[in-house]
């Protein structure tokens, strides 16, 4: 049976008790900073996003009351477009489901806004997907609705769907075969794009109490290609499958998805993201968890090598 706090899409009361105990540390002192500072976007969301971590970190009252105003105005839904790729549409329907969360115990939040959230993403929902990099994404959409909406019926669909996944789609050395094997381009990019709606399900799963960190057959987990992704923002030019992007372009795609490298790394036995996520910190992704820095963010030990778990 579904059991949820309605707390933040991807992290509970706990991981902001665990923060606030942490404020004079880091990295938890350089997010709690960037808190705390002036923050202006031309991106509503991205705004709306800032404004529910102070809501719901710092209790800012007027911050959660700006967020509630925001949803209720249903500029945060915009319509699908026709001509824009799925996994953008679904993006920010899961951003947007992250607002409704942590704003959800706000004196000031309609649950009129639950209904039309649900009208805006029940096209995305429905709609038949076209590769794997669709059908991922739409499944972590599927897993919130039922975690925003209280469906049972509809998150346990998606949570089954989520482990079908593992199961056949993942290889044990880390790449995803469906994604790169003939590729004639944009496999890396592929493949971080379903890595991170993996490990974006996972987490969202583990909050509502589903252990899908730990959901393994035969040694293969989310974590395997995720990790296989992220190596190759550090070293792109060693990508194999085809003709390896720039750096500029990987870092430019992954500068736009940083949050998932906080929820990988904490859930990682051993970590071998150190040296990167202190370049990166503290990480603010407003369509990908907020500010995980303050949320995810955890003990680390020392560089075992990017290909180990």
């Amino acid at each position: 049976m579904l059991v949820t706090t309605h707390c933040g899409l991807y992290f509970d009361e706990s991981a902001i008790a665990h923060a606030h105990s942490m404020a004079t540390t880091e990295p938890y002192a350089s997010a709690f900073a960037f808190l705390n500072q002036p923050y202006t976007s031309v991106d509503m969301l991205s705004l709306a996003m800032f404004r529910a971590f102070r809501w719901r970190i710092l209790a800012d009252d007027a911050a959660g009351q700006a967020v509630c105003l925001s949803l209720q105005s249903g500029h945060l839904f915009p319509p699908v477009k026709a001509d824009a790729l799925f996994h953008h549409h679904a993006r920010t329907a899961l951003a947007c489901a992250q607002l409704l969360e942590m704003a959800r115990n706000h004196p000031h939040f309609s649950y009129d806004v639950l209904t039309a959230w649900q009208a805006q993403i029940e096209p995305l929902l429905n709609a038949p997907t076209v590769g794997l990099v669709d059908q991922a994404w739409q499944i972590v959409l599927s897993l919130a609705c039922g975690v925003v909406l209280e469906d049972d019926q509809r998150y346990q669909a998606a949570l089954h769907q989520l482990k079908q996944v593992i199961e056949t789609e993942l290889h044990p050395e880390g790449f995803i075969p469906n994604l790169v094997q003939n590729s004639k381009g944009g496999a890396l990019i592929r493949q971080g794009l379903v890595a991170q709606a993996l490990v974006l399900g996972a987490q969202l799963a583990t909050v509502v109490g589903d252990e899908v960190w730990q959901y393994e057959v035969r040694g293969v987990s989310v974590k395997t290609p995720a990790i296989y992704a992220v190596a190759y923002y550090e070293y792109p030019a060693s990508w194999k499958w085809d003709t390896p992007p720039t750096t500029e372009e990987v870092e430019a795609f992954f500068a736009e998805r940083f949050g998932f490298f906080e929820m990988l790394n904490r859930n990682m036995r051993q970590s071998v993201m150190l040296p990167t996520l202190k370049k990166i910190r503290p990480i603010f992704d407003p369509y990908g968890g907020g500010l995980t820095t303050l949320t995810h963010a955890t003990a680390h030990v020392a560089r075992q090598g990017w290909f180990r778990r």
